[in-house]
């Protein structure tokens, strides 16, 4: 419950201490090595949403651009054929 914020880790590590050290040391080993693998996985799902909108943002200004090219050649396809008459 201590990495889930339920309890103070005091009242926690208390009766683990009492087993003996090495039982302490082996709880705040297992504490630490959550808590890294929670901020890393956190870290990874947060760089992910910002790659993929990054990628997405990117495919929309390209479609853009090809949607603007595509209005600017129908437009001089208009200019000339209104001026070939």
């Amino acid at each position: 419950l201590g990495i889930t914020g339920g309890i103070t880790w005091g009242p926690a590590i208390e009766p683990i201490v009492r087993l003996g050290p090495f039982y302490g040391f082996v709880f705040c080993a297992f504490v630490a090595f959550m808590l890294f693998c929670m901020l890393n996985v956190l870290t990874g799902i947060f760089v992910d949403a910002a790659i993929q909108t990054a990628v997405n943002d990117r495919d929309n200004i390209i479609q853009r651009q090809m949607q603007e090219k595509k209005s600017l050649i129908n437009m001089i396809k208009s200019v000339f054929e209104t001026t070939d008459v």
